[in-house]
């Protein structure tokens, strides 16, 4: 299976010189844990949940709106952003992404083709819902052969 297969197409995105609050604001508005940072069309870097948790000690996951009134509005996402960030192409195998998940410890994978423009995000949760039906699918009897 590819990447374009379970990735979401058309992430939101940020630019590097927006204002770390309207990360946090859209990230807490659409219920996402990252966000790939765009630039001119490209892709530049992502800034994620734990960023904004090490730098500002904000929880996206757990946080309203009501709690960004008190973040620094100076500060940039190309401040907090992870550059040069892993990513993967549309016809990557699913099995590549989800080493680079296990050796990197991370939750995302923003999705780059060969222009440098991020078309898509590939989640662990992406994965899950993925091999959630796959176990559906067996029978009790069956066996996932594990290698």
């Amino acid at each position: 299976m590819k990447v374009r297969n379970l990735m979401t197409a058309y992430p939101l995105t940020i630019a590097p010189d927006a204002p770390i609050r309207d990360a946090v604001e859209l990230m807490i508005r659409a219920r996402v844990r990252a966000l790939p940072v765009v630039e001119s069309g490209q892709f530049v870097g992502i800034v994620t949940e734990r960023d904004l948790r090490s730098a500002l000690g904000v929880d996206v996951s757990f946080s309203s709106l009501d709690e960004t009134e008190d973040l620094p509005t100076q500060e940039l996402v190309a401040d907090w952003m992870t550059v040069g960030a892993l990513t993967v192409g549309p016809g990557s195998d699913i099995s590549e992404a989800c080493e680079l998940f296990v050796e990197h410890k991370v939750g995302s994978l923003p999705v780059v083709d060969d222009d440098g423009v991020c078309i898509g995000i590939l989640t662990v949760i992406d994965v899950l819902r993925a091999a959630q039906m796959l176990f559906e699918d067996l029978d009790d009897e069956e066996e996932l052969e594990v290698l």
